[in-house]
């Protein structure tokens, strides 16, 4: 599982199930910018031989074992599809999420167009749709993409209660955490 990201795109390495699409539209990418032979070439080396991905994309099973065996820990499950423009912004977002929380706060990827029962039994129907769990129960769904600190804020109020009623506190939240 790698995310290599440029701009507010995320391309999902070969592990995806649509791998040469998003390769692609990386070549794509690359190609189309001002890049010269010998930049080209090391980004797709670069691109290739790197897995930097913090954010584990799990299977539906593989998440219900995450719940079971997550004790307290709180819980952020991101549903997305790999063609979501917003949830390819979303994807650094949410590394930088669970790299500023170090372990506090646990975060999963489930692929809504590889898990589609579990999807349609969980009724998401935008994309991305985050789930905030904490001891088995859901404490705050959403969708759309938001980008870090306003994800530490709804982790603030959801799994440790912090309210933040303006934004001097938002922001004394976002430094503290």
């Amino acid at each position: 599982m790698a995310f290599i990201s440029s701009s507010l795109y995320t391309f999902t390495s070969k592990t995806s199930k649509n791998s040469k699409h998003s390769t692609s539209f990386l070549n794509t990418f690359v190609q189309t910018h001002s890049f010269s032979i010998h930049q080209r070439t090391t980004l797709h080396s670069s691109i290739k031989s790197h897995s930097i991905s913090m954010v584990d994309k799990v299977s539906g099973q593989q998440l219900e074992d995450t719940l079971k065996n997550l004790g307290s820990t709180p819980l952020v499950v991101d549903f997305y599809a790999t063609w979501c423009g917003p949830c390819q912004f979303l994807g650094p977002e949410l590394e930088k999420l669970e790299k500023k929380y170090d372990g506090k706060v646990r975060v999963v990827k489930v692929d809504t167009e590889a898990e589609e029962d579990l999807s349609s039994a969980l009724r998401i129907r935008g994309l991305p749709t985050l789930m905030f769990i904490q001891d088995g129960q859901l404490k705050y769904r959403m969708e759309g993409a938001l980008p870090v600190d306003s994800l530490v804020e709804i982790c603030e109020q959801a799994f440790f209660g912090k309210v933040v009623e303006n934004e001097s506190e938002a922001r004394e939240v976002r430094e503290a955490s």
